[in-house]
């Protein structure tokens, strides 16, 4: 608060400097404090900057490490499954070597296929035999005829499997 000299006070030169010059310290004092406050604040904010700094540098740089460390483990399983793709291609690739080309089984199936001509044919002899000794022999015939179908259609069918299984 300023000091007023009272009325009964006159205002000298004397008066009026000690006045300004207690003002003058005061408004000195007020700066002083000022100053060393904003010194302080600025201190603390820049070790706060720093620390921030600091942890965003730690913080990136696990950030980086774990991300480093993803990357390898990435690798490492890409690696793998390429490994395990081309075992089973190489897998594949001996199994195809054993089997059997489309001309050999072109070349087995019209063998079975002349096989089957000439069980038909003995067949069709067979029963041009019997023909002439009547109504008696026909079951027979049937069931002979039926027999003879069976043996040709597993003989065909023995001859496809090991076709399949020499290759």
């Amino acid at each position: 608060m300023p000091i007023r000299p009272q009325k009964s006070d006159a205002w000298t030169v004397e008066s009026v400097y000690a006045h300004f010059a207690r003002r003058f310290k005061d408004i000195e004092r007020l700066y002083d404090a000022r100053f060393k406050a904003d010194t302080l604040i600025g201190k603390a904010n820049r070790q706060a900057i720093d620390i921030a700094i600091k942890a965003v540098e730690q913080t990136a740089t696990t950030a980086r490490q774990y991300g480093e460390k993803a990357i390898e483990k990435a690798e490492t399983a890409n690696d793998k499954r390429w490994d395990a793709a081309n075992e089973i291609k190489a897998a594949m690739k001996d199994q195809q070597a054993t089997f059997a080309t489309k001309e050999e089984m072109d070349q087995r199936c019209a063998s079975n296929a002349e096989k089957i001509a000439e069980l038909t044919a003995w067949r069709g002899r067979i029963e041009g035999r019997d023909m002439g000794k009547g109504e008696a022999t026909t079951s027979h015939q049937v069931s002979a005829n039926f027999i003879v179908t069976i043996i040709m259609a597993l003989i065909a069918i023995a001859a496809v499997m090991v076709a399949i299984l020499k290759h």
